[in-house]
């Protein structure tokens, strides 16, 4: 990261200060979207039938616990499921 952004090819010269925060917004951005991209595909998609009513629900839900595919058992996920 840190060599992406220098004073290599610019035309003002920043400080050491600035550089680092600006390495810490562009760190802290991408941590952000990581987390928004996990919960978005955590989200259980129609053929994962997650959402029938029957005994492929409660096998596709014992598959997630076993296999560890899908939703987490955490209160941000749980809050967004469909």
């Amino acid at each position: 990261m840190r060599g992406y952004i220098t004073n290599q090819f610019t035309e003002k010269n920043y400080s050491k200060n600035e550089l680092s925060t600006i390495h810490k917004r562009l760190i802290y951005n991408h941590i952000g979207w990581i987390y928004s991209l996990r919960s978005q595909l955590l989200v259980p998609t129609p053929w994962e039938h997650a959402s029938q009513n029957s005994l492929v629900k409660k096998y596709a839900e014992r598959t997630r616990e076993v296999f560890g595919v899908g939703l987490f058992g955490d209160d941000i996920t749980e809050n967004q499921r469909i």
